[in-house]
C-alpha cells in the first residue's frame, strides 16, 4: 500500500479509537461508589477490541475477518449504554454529553470502518496497478528492444534538424582573446568555443580548456556567476535520430526505420570523477558554488538528433548544442571577486600546473599577461586584474 493510503487509514483508525475511548470513559464515570470499577471492565475490553480492529495494517480490514472484535464491541456498547442509562452520575450535563457520544458510536464506527476498508482496498488496488504498470513497461521495453534490433541500421537514414551551429556555420567564426580563458581549445573544443562565441557567451564566463590530469581529463570547465560546469564535448554521428536510454545503455534510434543505429554508445566516467574532485576542492575551502556537469553534443553537417533524458555515468545530463547554450545563457556572468579568484586558483592548482601555464596570449603579440605580483602573497597578477587571484588582496 502506498504511503498516502496508509496515512488515510491511520487517520480513520485514530478517530475510531479516540471515539471508542470517549464512550468507554463515559461508562466508567465515577459515581461516588465502586460502580465505576464495574463499568471500567467492559470499557477496557471494548477499547482493546477497537484497537485490535482499527490497527490492523498492510491489508484491508474485512468485516468477516474482524467479526470477533465487532461482536465484543457491540456487546460492550449495549452493556455500557445500559449501565450509563441506569446509573446517572453527576453532573447531569456531563452525563448527557456522554450519552450523545455513546449513542452516536455505532454510526461513527460503521462509517469509519467501512471507509477505512474502502481505503484499504483502494490502496491495495493502486499498489497492484503500479506493479502491473511496471510489468507492462518491462514487457514493452523488451518488445521495443527486439523490434529496434531487428531494424538496426549502421547510419542514420535521414539528416537531422539544423541548429545553426553546424561546421559550415562555424567555419568563419573567430574566437577572440579573452582574459578569463585558460588553455587553448582544439578539435571538437574549438568547435564548442566557436559556438559559444556565435551565441555571445564566450566572453561572459571563465573557461578552462582541457582541464584535469591524465586519466581524468575533461574537455573544458565553464565558470559562470552561479555554477562551475565541467563539460565533455561529443562529436558523434548525428542525423534524424533519437538518443535515449535503453536497459541502462545509451542508444540511437533511427527516425525513419525505428531501428537502432549501431551499437550501445560508450560513455566515460571521467566527467563524473572530475566533477566530484572539483566539488571536493571547493567545499574544502568553504566555497558552496554548485558543480553542475553536462555532456554537449555537437551537430555534424547532417544536423543533430533529439535527446530523451540521456545520462552519462553519475546521472550527468547529455544535451544537444542548442539546448546546452540556452542553459548557459541563463546563468549570470562571471565577475571578478575574492571567491572567483579562489575558484580559478584552485582549478589551476588542481592540475599540478602553475597559473602561468594557462595564460593565453595577450592582444599585443608577444606581451605576457602577467605584469606584477601581489604584495601580500607574491602570486602574479593577470593583465587588467584589480585583485589577487590567490588571496583576494586588492591591487594597490
Amino acid at each position: 500500500m502506498t504511503p498516502g493510503w496508509r496515512r488515510a487509514r491511520a487517520t480513520l483508525s485514530a478517530i475510531a479509537i479516540v471515539w471508542t475511548l470517549a464512550t468507554g470513559v463515559g461508562w466508567a464515570w465515577p459515581t461516588g461508589s465502586a460502580l465505576w470499577l464495574i463499568m471500567a471492565v467492559p470499557a477496557f475490553f471494548y477499547l482493546m477490541a477497537a484497537i485490535a480492529l482499527f490497527t490492523e495494517d498492510d491489508k484491508p480490514t474485512g468485516l468477516s475477518a474482524s467479526i470477533t472484535p465487532y461482536v465484543v464491541m457491540v456487546i460492550g456498547w449495549f452493556g455500557g449504554y445500559f449501565l450509563l442509562a441506569q446509573f446517572t452520575p453527576e453532573p447531569r450535563l456531563v452525563t448527557d454529553i456522554w450519552m450523545v457520544i455513546n449513542g452516536l458510536w455505532p454510526l461513527v464506527v460503521l462509517v469509519l470502518g467501512v471507509t477505512r476498508w474502502i481505503f484499504g482496498k483502494a490502496g491495495m488496488s493502486a499498489q497492484r496497478r503500479a506493479v502491473r504498470r511496471e510489468i507492462r513497461e518491462r514487457e514493452l521495453s523488451s518488445i521495443l528492444h527486439e523490434q529496434r534490433t531487428a531494424r538496426a541500421v549502421s547510419q542514420p537514414s535521414l539528416p537531422g534538424r539544423s541548429t545553426g551551429y553546424e561546421p559550415a556555420h562555424l567555419a568563419l567564426v573567430e574566437v577572440p582573446e579573452h582574459r578569463w580563458s585558460y588553455g587553448e581549445p582544439t578539435g571538437r573544443t574549438d568547435a564548442f568555443a566557436r559556438a559559444l562565441t556565435k551565441a555571445g557567451l564566450h566572453h561572459r564566463f571563465a573557461i578552462f580548456w582541457s582541464y584535469g590530469k591524465e586519466g581524468g581529463l575533461v574537455d573544458c570547465v565553464v565558470v559562470t556567476g552561479r555554477r562551475v560546469i565541467p563539460i565533455d564535448v561529443e562529436d558523434r554521428v548525428q542525423g534524424d535520430v533519437t538518443w535515449l536510454m535503453a536497459d541502462g545503455e545509451i542508444r540511437m534510434v533511427d527516425g525513419a526505420t525505428g531501428g537502432y543505429v549501431g551499437g550501445p554508445q560508450p560513455a566515460s566516467v571521467d566527467l563524473s570523477e572530475a566533477s566530484r574532485r572539483i566539488r571536493e576542492l571547493l567545499t574544502g575551502v568553504g566555497i558552496t558554488r554548485t558543480v553542475d556537469p553536462m555532456v554537449v553534443f555537437l551537430p555534424t553537417e547532417q544536423g543533430i538528433g533529439s535527446f530523451e533524458d540521456v545520462r552519462w555515468p553519475g546521472a550527468v545530463p547529455a544535451l544537444g548544442i542548442d539546448d546546452a547554450l540556452r542553459r548557459l545563457a541563463g546563468d549570470p556572468d562571471f565577475e571578478g571577486s575574492s571567491e572567483s579568484g579562489r575558484i580559478i586558483d584552485l582549478l589551476c592548482e588542481s592540475t599540478g600546473q602553475p597559473l602561468a601555464h594557462y595564460d593565453a596570449v595577450a592582444a599585443d603579440v608577444g606581451q605576457p599577461k602577467v605584469l606584477a605580483s601581489c604584495s601580500a602573497c607574491g602570486v602574479p597578477y593577470e593583465q587588467g586584474m584589480t585583485y589577487c587571484l590567490s588571496c583576494g588582496q586588492v591591487r594597490s
